[in-house]
């Protein structure tokens, strides 16, 4: 058999646990190096997220804002409504009270016409009748 190692045994074994510990810090900064990566990129994707969280929340703080202002614009529409409708209701009464007064008048000033012109009828007749009977005797 020939030997593995034609240097002294010792330094045999100890290039060996240097291979070993090379291969071994290798693989640890490979690995440490993917971690590495994968951090950084769940990082980015982290920050993207709040990135779009933040245009997310500007969006509904808009939204918001501009609801508001529009609820605000139908809000003062349907106060002056509700004023235009209670004036309307305080107008109409008034002319339904001045118009049923107005109605009584009328027909008060009716029935005394009606009256004046019974009475006149009646002096009239009185006055024919009084003239027929002149005239007959």
């Amino acid at each position: 058999m020939f030997p593995l190692c034609w240097i002294d045994s010792n330094d045999c074994l100890s290039a060996g646990m240097e291979k070993k510990r090379k291969e071994k810090e290798t693989r640890f900064l490979v690995t440490f190096k993917k971690e590495l990566n994968e951090t950084a990129s769940n990082i980015r994707a982290a920050r993207e997220f709040d990135d779009y969280r933040a245009q997310i929340d500007k969006a509904f703080e808009e939204f918001t804002f501009d609801y508001a202002k529009i609820e605000d614009e139908i809000r003062a529409i349907w106060v002056k409504i509700v004023k235009a409708h209670a004036e309307f209701i305080v107008e109409t009464k008034q002319q339904i009270e001045t118009e049923l007064q107005d109605e009584k008048e009328r027909e008060g000033e009716q029935l005394l016409g009606i009256a004046y012109h019974k009475k006149a009828d009646e002096a009239i007749e009185g006055i024919i009748y009084e003239l027929l009977q002149t005239e007959i005797k």
